[in-house]
């Protein structure tokens, strides 16, 4: 239980700090266009594209690689036991629901031969 809650804290803090992330770079942005627009607009949308493009690229990848091995650190992966029960348990069920569609294709093949009166013709023989 202690495992989730420190998770769920972390989970928090992260999304709080890319919160004040995104408030950050809105400031500067806002601000950036603010002092430019005493120059001109062509200027302030010049410079605004500029920063954002410097910013967001390196950024964003940066940040999704890291959200990617923190994810993968958090995962609990099955041990060696488990992962050949699964596999197992996988197969059996394949193999049951293989029966079972089967064993359901010959009934209604029966049922189309009484229905009919015709029987299928299999192969050449």
């Amino acid at each position: 239980m202690a495992k989730k809650e420190r998770q769920k804290r972390s989970a928090r803090q992260a999304r709080q700090q890319e919160r004040a992330e995104r408030a950050s770079l809105q400031a500067a942005t806002l601000d950036a266009t603010r002092g430019a627009a005493d120059k001109g607009p062509l200027k302030a949308q010049a410079k605004r594209g500029d920063k954002l493009a410097k910013a967001k690229k390196p950024g964003r990848v940066r940040s999704y690689l890291s959200a990617v091995r923190s994810e993968l650190k958090r995962v609990t992966w099955p041990t060696r036991p488990e992962l050949v029960n699964y596999s197992v348990a996988t197969i059996v069920m394949l193999v049951v629901v293989g029966v079972a569609v089967w064993l359901v294709d010959l009934g209604f093949v029966n049922l189309f031969n009484l229905y009919t009166g015709l029987r299928a013709v299999i192969g050449n023989g």
